[in-house]
């Protein structure tokens, strides 16, 4: 994941694509501000956010694109730009992402790029449950990673009487027993091993 940086009392203006958001990560406070151009007017800038220290922030996402400005308080800011953006933080090799957040799947599905790297996916298993995941080409639009990036991925049944299962979609490998039993929890790992292509790992 090419993650980019502002330094500390810096600033930075991005250029968003159609149908992106912004994503950003700073120990300090960190000022989000779009710039809008209007006829034989200068460029005008007004706040759309600001985040709280030590937590990710994401903008709405943009139909048409934006041009926002990234304004560093005193510590440096990370940032990401994508469908669904995620900062990992300082703590990129241990495949934590800053503001993750547990998702319930309790019924057969397609997981979305957000519940992925959610990192946490629990299920109570009513009845059995497929998790289809997004295809690789959904999954790389909607991240940043580079190759031989990856994020951990845990599932946690909850159910008594009825298992969850990883099933694949185009531009996936996976390797290991995708079955997590009933009342029984397992932890995955995805890698990115070229462009729209990734495995998914059961490690436990």
């Amino acid at each position: 994941m090419n993650t980019k940086i502002v330094y500390r009392q810096g600033k930075a203006t991005v250029i968003l694509p159609a149908g992106a958001a912004l994503a950003v990560f700073s120990p300090d406070v960190v000022t989000i501000s779009r710039l809008g151009t209007f006829p034989q007017l200068p460029a005008q800038q007004s706040i759309v956010g600001q985040s709280v220290a030590g937590q990710q922030y994401v903008t709405a996402t943009y139909a048409n694109g934006a041009v926002l400005v990234i304004e560093a308080g005193a510590a440096e800011v990370q940032y990401e730009i994508g469908t669904a953006p995620v900062v990992r933080g300082p703590i990129t090799l241990a495949g934590y992402i800053p503001g993750a957040a547990a998702n319930a799947v309790n019924a057969t599905a397609t997981l979305t790029v957000a519940q992925l790297l959610g990192q946490v996916i629990t299920s109570t298993t009513a009845a059995a449950v497929a998790a289809t995941l997004p295809t690789a080409t959904i999954f790389d639009a909607g991240t940043s990673f580079d190759i031989g990036d990856w994020v951990d991925v845990y599932v946690v049944n909850t159910g008594a009487a009825n298992a969850f299962t990883m099933t694949t979609a185009a531009g996936w490998t996976l390797v290991g027993a995708m079955v997590v039993a009933l009342s029984t929890s397992a932890h995955f790992k995805i890698l990115k091993t070229a462009a729209n292509t990734f495995t998914m790992f059961r490690v436990s």
